[in-house]
């Protein structure tokens, strides 16, 4: 049975168990080159081996879809094929280790609003069944915000931002998150802090934009934690392999799994305002058709 058969099969098994438990947590930064989409693809690897989740990542950097470089695959189709040739999702979809897929947003899509009504509606109609078959869908959202990008961060259930303790990252950081509280104030929001050089720094960090949210937009944030500048990461970079397959008992590992572990068990179960476990796909079906 291939990769698309599985797929298939997935979703009629778990629709006649009516299960649908999947969160969508998109990760953002405000500036690029903070590692966000590291972050990404090692946190999804934590959660599908250490915590048996089944994790797709959309790679939703649009023009400069390159997650798959970190993984060392090539995927043979992208969301802009699916658009643009008719490709279905399923074979879009690269299949990895212990429940972890990913897909890549491909290159070239400058607006996906210059696809027609039909080609549009085709996508979410297929997107939607992944609610059926997934624990985590992780939006690797391109830095910054433009008017393709505010259709998924508008949608997604859980807002990731991602800095580093460099005063320009914490600027662009606030400023992301000032834009989407202003329009999405009840969305929850978590913060990690990346690449700094001692826990000290990364705690000082993310004190200061805690702070910062609190006293001008009035929003709690929730700190998730803080990932160290680490060679081991850098090396796994060069060998186009996650960190956390490369160096499993490596200390950023362990980091990695104790950020997932905080996602998984919903330390901050009662600041999460959630909706229903399909709210993302309806809302991103009425964003991409009802324009």
């Amino acid at each position: 049975m291939d990769q698309a058969s599985k797929l298939r099969a997935q979703v009629q098994r778990s629709e006649t168990n009516n299960q649908s438990s999947c969160r969508t947590i998109a990760v953002v930064s405000g500036k690029g080159g903070v590692g966000k989409s590291n972050i990404t693809l090692n946190l999804a690897v934590s959660l599908a081996t250490n915590h048996q989740k089944k994790v797709l990542i959309l790679d939703l950097d649009f023009g400069m879809s390159n997650l798959h470089l970190l993984l060392g695959k090539s995927p043979n189709y992208s969301l802009v094929d699916c658009l643009q040739y008719g490709i279905s999702i399923e074979k879009a979809i690269m299949e990895g280790l212990n429940g972890l897929h990913y897909m890549s947003g491909g290159n070239g899509l400058t607006d996906i609003f210059e696809f027609s009504l039909d080609m549009r509606k085709r996508l979410i109609d297929e997107l939607e069944n992944f609610a059926y078959i997934y624990d985590f869908i992780l939006l690797d959202m391109g830095a910054g915000a433009t008017e393709q990008t505010m259709a998924f961060l508008s949608t997604a259930e859980e807002l990731l931002v991602i800095t580093t303790p460099e005063p320009t990252a914490m600027t662009d950081a606030y400023s992301m998150m000032k834009f989407l509280h202003l329009r999405y104030e009840n969305r929850p929001f978590y913060l990690i802090c990346n690449r700094a050089f001692s826990v000290n720094e990364g705690k000082e960090a993310m004190d200061r934009l805690v702070s910062t949210v609190k006293q001008f937009l009035k929003k709690d944030i929730l700190p998730l934690g803080i990932v160290l500048e680490s060679t081991q990461l850098r090396q796994a970079v060069i060998n186009q392999e996650p960190v956390t397959l490369k160096y499993p008992k490596d200390e950023i590992t362990r980091t990695f799994s104790q950020l997932a572990e905080k996602i998984t068990v919903r330390s901050f179960e009662n600041n999460i305002e959630r909706s229903s476990t399909l709210s993302f796909f309806q809302k991103l079906r009425k964003r991409l058709l009802e324009r």
